[in-house]
């Protein structure tokens, strides 16, 4: 090899991409977690513009995003700690199969997050319009 030469194997640029998308993972969850809270920011500022009338927090939409959100961190995590064992040579690994699979389901479940977070977001400005609030932001 020639002085200079940088050797970059196939597990360092896997690795890479683990440690990748492990950290999108968390990133789509930080910024789905700032979504919603910005949400319930807006319900409780047309809870109390409206007089209790409209807004508010609704139980079940937060269980709905709670749930999305902990099976999207538990699965995308999941994923990438597969796709690492595998690298290592750690535990009992079944190969590239079920890193996949568990991206898949981590993925899946991003796009109910995401679905859930516009219909909460629609069902909140319809609610603020029903009752003539205005506001500026939803």
């Amino acid at each position: 090899m020639n002085q200079g030469t940088i050797v970059v194997s196939e597990v360092t640029i896997n690795g890479l991409f683990a440690v990748f998308s492990l950290f999108g993972v968390w990133n789509i969850i930080i910024l789905y977690v700032a979504l919603v809270t910005f949400l319930w920011d807006r319900e409780e500022a047309i809870r109390v513009a409206s007089g209790g009338r409209a807004g508010g927090h609704n139980p079940i939409q937060m269980v709905i995003h709670a749930t999305l959100i902990l099976l999207t961190l538990t699965l995308g995590t999941a994923s990438a700690g597969e796709l690492i064992a595998a690298l290592t040579g750690i535990g009992a690994f079944s190969g590239y199969t079920r890193s996949q699979q568990l991206n898949y389901a981590s993925s899946a479940f991003f796009c109910l997050t995401s679905i859930s977070f516009f219909v909460s977001a629609f069902l909140l400005h319809s609610a603020a319009r029903r009752v003539q609030v205005k506001d500026s932001v939803a």
